[in-house]
């Protein structure tokens, strides 16, 4: 038996830590291990509550795991049984007034199988190490207001969100029709409990959306839609030349590949094991759930919207634009804030920019869809990063950045 011990003050409430912590999906959001997590059990969280969760071992392995709920004596104490083919895992988290924060402490004890048994006193230091490192990542997250800071209304219906996961932001909107709404991008893997939470607010406890859409499939947009959809019972739509980067065929990935994917992932790839990169694959899929947008640019869910092919950040980029008061959703075909110099990414400052070119698929394309975008003469310009830009002088600015963008370098 190994016992594993400690506290953390975080600058919360305690209703506020132990409502987070509980709903396990949180947990990759702030664990870098945790790959993956999902409730298999119904009803809400409370006593009984089953999760299934895939973390990383050592060497790169991944092992499954069920974590069940033993008490919930909100927001004072949360105990769990938790079981993996190794090992079982055995205690409790505690919640304490600390100020104006929560004191929080967790006490586990381990019951290692087989050969682990042998291996006590090395499980007991690095499990020591490894637990402060996740609820390290747990004060940063909630004390940085990641995942508690509620969407705003930037137009009519339009409703803007920053979702974050460790150093990666990326934006999502709510958009209502009528009695219904969708969802567009979805964030990194890890931000579905964060979405889910700011949707209650908007359209009501438990309403689903007709559909999530996706601007494209990179992980900071597409990461959440597989559990999103599955939460919701809804599709999730890309364009057709976006799907067989949605599929798990490492073919197409390297057929799309970007600079980054050519110079850097794709060689990593072919160093791992095979069934690792079938299980990554897999994982980042979304064959399950995932449909093409209609050719003929409507959009599923919106009436009165329309869908724009803007190829060049990836094959099958799409952007959204309702033509009544010439709302555009660019994804990452334009920004509001510099990607592509290392004194805009540390500043964060608001400037027009094209997407981040280390992971553009064709450069050249990507101008020609920034053109096309302007020529819509945006009067709202909502961006996959970087505030939203509104008010009369949207449509100069994006002129302006577009004469710089697309002129022909200089000899």
């Amino acid at each position: 038996m190994v016992h594993i011990a400690g506290e953390i003050v975080i600058d919360r409430a305690p209703d506020e830590v132990f409502d987070f912590v509980a709903d396990e999906r949180n947990e990759p959001g702030f664990n870098p291990r945790m790959l993956r997590a999902e409730q298999v059990s119904e009803g809400p969280i409370g006593l009984g509550t089953r999760f299934r969760a895939e973390t990383v071992m050592g060497r790169g392995r991944t092992a499954e795991m069920v974590i069940e709920y033993t008490a919930y004596d909100q927001p004072h104490r949360l105990a769990s049984s938790t079981r993996l083919a190794s090992m079982e895992i055995r205690g409790a988290l505690t919640f304490v007034p600390d100020g104006g924060g929560t004191r929080m402490r967790w006490s586990w004890e381990l019951q290692p199988r087989g050969a682990l048994r042998l291996l006590g006193p090395v499980l007991a230091l690095v499990g020591r190490r490894q637990e402060r490192q996740i609820w390290t990542g747990l004060q940063q997250l909630l004390e940085a207001g990641d995942g508690v800071v509620g969407p705003r209304e930037i137009t009519k219906d339009v409703f803007f969100l920053e979702v974050r996961r460790g150093m990666t932001r990326s934006n999502v909107y709510f958009v209502r029709s009528g009695e219904s709404w969708v969802l567009i991008d979805s964030g990194s893997v890890g931000c579905g409990p964060v979405i889910e939470r700011a949707a209650g607010p908007l359209f009501g406890s438990g309403s689903r959306p007709t559909a999530i859409l996706l601007t494209h499939s990179h992980p900071d947009h597409a990461g959440s839609a597989r559990v999103l959809a599955t939460t919701w019972q809804c599709p999730v739509y890309v364009h057709r030349d976006e799907l067989p980067l949605t599929s798990a065929d490492l073919a197409a990935y390297r057929a799309f590949a970007d600079p980054l994917n050519r110079w850097l992932i794709l060689p990593v790839m072919r160093l791992m094991p095979r069934e690792r990169v079938r299980k990554m694959l897999e994982n980042a899929g979304l064959r399950e759930v995932v449909r093409s947008l209609p050719v003929s640019g409507e959009v599923p869910g919106l009436p009165g919207w329309r869908s724009i092919h803007t190829p060049g950040h990836t094959p099958g980029h799409v952007s959204f634009f309702r033509a009544t008061d010439r709302v555009l959703l660019a994804g990452d075909a334009i920004l509001t804030t510099s990607v592509n110099s290392m004194l805009g990414l540390l500043l964060k400052r608001r400037e027009l920019s094209g997407p981040l070119r280390l992971t553009t698929w064709r450069w050249a394309a990507a101008k020609e869809s920034a053109a096309v975008l302007a020529r819509l003469e945006p009067s709202v310009l909502a961006t996959g990063h970087g505030e939203p830009l509104a008010g009369p002088s949207t449509a100069a600015e994006v002129d302006a950045f577009i004469e710089r963008f697309t002129a022909p370098p200089r000899l």
